[in-house]
């Protein structure tokens, strides 16, 4: 089942213009999908609960360095079936319904409907609210007592607090029908985390040299490259280990390629100059580069 959502997720992409790389090996993301400046990391799940808190943490790290949107798809969550038009967190990253994502995608139907603390909640158009109050010459007391809410409760929605969906219908069937704002779930406050410490000497090493010629890095566990880095407009997915490497490699070149970035390997000893398209550097070498634009010409001459 998982199988079948994650490739009618990359039909959906496809179908409406993003540029799509799928990971071959288990991550932290399924998908990236870029259509201009937009850049989505998506994780697909038939159970959106089954996402462990160290692959979340490593999705948030790098959305947060791609500038993304992260995204979990799933068809069940909490013990239930996912409700359409409705988002829900896991790890504070939203997660929606397969049907959800297809209509915000194809159509442009954002969600308007949260599930928070064991409700669910929306967010009446506090503007509109107000007017139609005014409108009818009704007081906020007023509202209140024919929906039998308090006035206070009445007063926070119009200052756009979420709302209790049982509590938006006892307030339309006081004064008549309300505007719902839809929520973009592609710009959804996701909290940052801190830069997780590695007790791996390698790795270190190459942090530091990458930083020494103006990478920013995150390293990350779960996904195919090992780190991530970031110099100005430069993107840089770099990987350390040889395990599964073919299917490393496949995933960090189309990933860099989606991204129209850079991928590479940095190794100890090379055997050969690379592997599915992605450069392999020996660690000496990287260590004779003093400049990052000295960095992506080299990768630049490898890759062709």
């Amino acid at each position: 089942m998982r199988e079948q959502l994650v490739t009618e997720t990359i039909q959906t992409l496809e179908e409406n213009g993003f540029s799509v790389a799928r990971q071959l090996v288990p991550s932290c993301f399924d998908i990236l999908a870029r259509k201009g400046n937009s850049i989505l990391l998506l994780k697909v799940l038939v159970n959106v609960d089954s996402l462990y808190q160290d692959q979340a943490e490593d999705l948030v790290r790098i959305s947060d360095v791609l500038e993304a949107s992260p995204l979990i798809i799933g068809i069940t969550g909490l013990g239930d079936h996912l409700r359409d038009h409705t988002i829900y967190e896991r790890y504070g990253i939203p997660a929606i319904s397969a049907e959800t994502f297809q209509e915000t995608i194809t159509e442009g139907k954002l969600p308007f409907v949260y599930a928070k603390r064991g409700g669910f909640y929306a967010h009446i158009n506090a503007d509109f609210l107000k007017k139609l109050r005014e409108k009818k010459k009704l007081s906020l007391a007023d509202v209140a007592r024919s929906a039998g809410l308090s006035r206070t409760t009445v007063e926070k929605y119009e200052k756009g607090e979420g709302a209790e969906l049982e509590n938006i219908l006892r307030i339309q069937d006081a004064i008549g029908e309300l505007i719902i704002d839809p929520i973009n779930v592609f710009d959804f406050e996701v909290k940052k985390l801190e830069e997780p410490k590695t007790a791996d000497r390698f790795e270190q090493s190459i942090t530091g040299q990458l930083s020494d010629i103006g990478f920013k890095t995150t390293c990350v566990t779960k996904a195919s490259f090992s780190m991530i880095g970031k110099h100005g407009k430069d993107i840089l997915l770099t990987g350390l280990k040889q395990q599964q490497i073919q299917k490393k490699a496949q995933d960090i070149h189309d990933t860099a390629n989606a991204l129209e970035q850079h991928g590479m390997f940095v190794f100890h000893k090379k055997k050969d100059p690379s592997i599915a398209g992605v450069p392999i550097l020996e660690k000496s070498e990287l260590e004779d580069v003093i400049t990052s634009r000295e960095l992506i010409k080299i990768l630049k001459e490898l890759e062709e």
